[in-house]
């Protein structure tokens, strides 16, 4: 998983030298919803989890991802859109940090 997305920590040292590999879990989800043939409603979510029992303190345990969209096509050939998500983050022992992305984006289509 990990050159899919997955998160940064492939691996730990742990406390006798040895390299050992953090196991994980995951998935994602995506629905997408025509309410018009221009104007589609897209929902998504994902889960990305490490074993716990494979990190150190204060490494990432988890990222939990949800958001929507809502896509405009303008012109047969070009497509608004706008987009709210969050993501939320376990650390081991530590905090858990929560982040909101908002994006606006134009599409051209060749």
């Amino acid at each position: 998983m990990h050159h899919l997305g997955a998160l940064r920590q492939s691996f730990r040292i742990a406390a006798n030298g040895f390299v050992n590999t953090v196991r994980s879990r995951g998935g994602w989800t995506q629905a997408s919803v025509p309410f018009t043939p221009k104007l589609t409603l897209n929902v998504f979510a994902g889960i990305h989890d490490d074993r716990n029992a494979d990190l150190n303190r204060g490494q990432n345990g988890a990222n939990r991802t949800g958001g929507a969209n809502i896509m405009w096509r303008i012109a047969p050939n070009v497509i608004m859109s706008f987009e709210s998500s969050q993501i939320r983050s376990s650390y081991i022992g530590t905090f858990n940090r929560r982040m909101n992305r908002y994006d606006l984006a134009i599409a051209y289509l060749f």
